[in-house]
């Protein structure tokens, strides 16, 4: 297992005190070049990501200034969170002491960390263990079975799709994955406790425990996850007794932890809403407007900078009214799941959009009642034991599943590309509405609406005198042997290939009269039609060529994500990502409010100013953009003069930026 640190993990040890914690953001960061520091900070993983990406190092990735470190510490204050992505830190403080700091040219503001009220639990953690009646076991999947199957996951693991060469993130309490039957055996690459901050996530450890056995569970008539094959990353971001303060920091240093190891599917199974500053006030529907909370802010940063799948459980605050959702459930970018039952029927406690800007959610569902997962081990049971809960909290690792299954066979995919999959095909994607979302996941039909399902790997056998390589091929239309081709590289130079024969039905077989050497690493692509002319190359980029090592064993073999591009060097581009676009307002005409659309390459202050057609000043106001959609709000009842019907000018400054669209207001 590799561990794996960053400056961020641990600046001061928390302590509780009568002080509180703040969030400080500045407004420049350290300039010049990081490439040699940065790199010993990344994983070599994080690193190849950004090379073959094309992104490079990037402004996210430029740490926050020492002088605004140092500009802290001397104002005496405790450092306890460093975030690169948000060109901010928390503190310990009393408000008192801020006052001054308030003032300083370099900070831009000043918000209180709001953490979970005391005596309330994390709602998204609401789980209720229970017997259950009527169980549909199966000799492989044992009590998974029923869960898997409801978003097809089985019929990936059938063709030998099961995570292989992925990289899969969680965000959660603790876990006991080492001495938990199902889990002791599974790849964890790395761990990270960032409420204890410590290396060893193994405390508080009954969610996280279960929601780890969603994902990767391998024990064989007992219990399977749904993307066992996968890598994992474990980050204890929350701890669910409720006596302790929860605070949302945790979350972000979590999720930039995840980037920095170089995940490719983070799932979080936790929501916020009863957060409180302090003063009274707390997370309300009002604030799930994807721009809001910091945790927000983070999750669709990584999704929209950083290539990352992120899979949020809605939360448990029930169904019959609309509304209900979680943060980060309301990012723009993140793939919300609620929870189902075994009959496909939205569960009563499942979360509901929309979003307060009016977005569908939930994304999608999965099955999310009765669920069979992993208990933690203890001095009574020391394997650990299994048990049926319920929540949206093991609907999402299920959709997360879906996810890393899809990308390891497509590893090109962007997750915009990956999300659109899967909500086009899921059940509801016709009528998609605030309960159902688009509906319950197949994970096949997303698969197949991209192209084939191959397997992850090709079992290998040598006789001595030949080489002969086995998988598994399927599309929802049949394919044509005669049409199709199999490409076989040795160290990224053709070495043979094959037409015809190589496929029936649905299995591949090739044979190269040669053996290799165990330094050999080989390389495949298939490129063919099906039998009524559709076309196919996997993967979909050459650059993404599966590739194997020889001469191993198949459970030892490497599933090699982006490694056709011999890419030696990094480039990078540390300058402030300024630019920004605006979309024209909807609605226009409008009447009582219309929404500048406002797409942010980065975090930044704006001015919005409305005119009249004759240049009158009618509004002005100053706020932040989030990276990524912003959805600003003109309403001329609000304005501090009045207004008549007629053609007005939205200007938004930011940066060194102005940007101006019409809006026609009918009284």
């Amino acid at each position: 297992m590799i561990k794996f640190l960053s400056v961020f993990l641990l600046i001061f040890p928390l302590s509780l005190s009568a002080q509180s914690k703040y969030w400080v953001f500045f407004k420049e960061k350290e300039s010049g070049s990081f490439d040699s520091d940065l790199q010993s900070q990344f994983s070599e993983r994080a690193i190849q990501k950004r090379i073959q990406s094309g992104r490079g190092f990037d402004w996210y990735d430029r740490p926050v200034s020492k002088s605004n470190l140092n500009l802290i510490q001397s104002a005496g204050l405790r450092i306890v969170m460093v975030s690169r992505w948000l060109n901010a830190v928390t503190v310990l403080a009393e408000p008192g002491q801020l006052a001054a700091l308030g003032e300083n040219p370099a900070v831009l503001k000043i918000d209180p960390v709001k953490k979970l009220k005391p005596g309330i639990r994390n709602p998204a953690m609401s789980v209720e263990f229970q017997k259950k009646t009527s169980v549909s076991s199966d000799p492989f999947y044992g009590e998974s079975i029923s869960q898997l199957s409801l978003t097809h996951l089985t019929e990936l693991h059938q063709l030998g799709i099961t995570g292989r060469g992925i990289v899969t993130g969680m965000l959660d309490a603790g876990t006991k994955w080492r001495t938990q039957s199902a889990l002791k055996s599974i790849n964890v690459l790395a761990e990270c406790d960032f409420v204890e901050k410590d290396t060893d996530a193994s405390g508080d450890d009954s969610h996280g425990t279960a929601v780890l056995s969603l994902m990767g569970a391998y024990e064989p008539g007992t219990a399977i996850g749904g993307a066992y094959g996968s890598g994992f990353l474990i980050a204890k971001t929350e701890y669910s007794p409720t006596e302790t303060p929860v605070e949302e920091d945790n979350w972000v240093a979590g999720i930039e932890w995840m980037d920095q190891m170089g995940a490719d599917v983070v799932n979080s199974s936790l929501g916020y809403s009863s957060f409180d500053d302090g003063s009274g006030y707390f997370y309300s529907n009002g604030d799930f407007d994807g721009q809001t909370a910091k945790c927000t802010q983070a999750a669709d940063i990584a999704v929209s900078q950083k290539g990352i799948a992120v899979f949020i459980s809605a939360g448990n605050e029930g169904s019959s009214k609309l509304g209900t959702l979680l943060a980060p459930s309301d990012g723009f970018y993140v793939f919300s799941s609620g929870a189902a039952d075994v009959n496909g029927d939205l569960a009563g406690f499942s979360s509901t959009g929309p979003t307060n800007d009016g977005r569908i959610k939930p994304d999608g569902l999965s099955f999310g009642v009765l669920n069979w997962v992993a208990k933690p081990s203890s001095k009574t049971d020391p394997a650990g034991y299994f048990a049926y809960g319920s929540g949206t909290s093991y609907a999402s690792p299920l959709s997360a599943s879906a996810g890393a299954l899809i990308l390891s066979v497509y590893p090109e995919l962007t997750p915009g590309e990956l999300s659109d999959a899967l909500r086009k095909t899921a059940e509801n994607a016709a009528n998609p509405d605030n309960r159902l979302g688009y509906g319950i996941l197949n994970a096949t039909a997303a698969l197949f609406q991209i192209g084939p399902a191959v397997s992850n790997l090709f079992s290998v056998s040598s006789d001595g005198n030949q080489t002969e390589f086995k998988g598994q091929i399927l599309w929802d239309t049949a394919i044509d042997p005669e049409s199709t081709s199999l490409f076989v590289f040795k160290n990224s130079a053709l070495l043979a290939s094959s037409s015809g024969s190589s496929i029936s039905g649905n299995s591949i077989s090739f044979v190269i009269p040669q053996t290799f050497s165990s330094s050999d690493t080989l390389q495949f692509e298939i490129k063919g039609q099906t039998t009524t002319g559709r076309t196919f190359s996997w993967p979909r980029n050459p650059e993404f060529k599966r590739s194997w090592i020889t001469q191993k064993e198949v459970t030892e073999a490497s599933n090699l994500r982006r490694s056709g591009k011999n890419a030696r060097s990094i480039g990078s581009d540390y300058s402030i990502p300024g630019t920004f676009t605006v979309s024209a307002p909807y609605p226009n005409p409008f009447n009582p409010e219309t929404r500048a659309i406002v797409f942010s390459e980065r975090a930044m202050e704006y001015t919005l100013t409305v005119y009249s057609i004759l240049g009158q000043e009618i509004e002005k106001r100053a706020g932040m953009l989030i990276a990524g959609t912003n959805y600003l709000v003109w309403n001329p009842g609000n304005s501090h003069q009045p207004v008549s019907s007629g053609v007005y000018l939205i200007t938004v400054s930011a940066g060194n930026e102005k940007k101006t669209v019409r809006a026609v207001y009918t009284r």
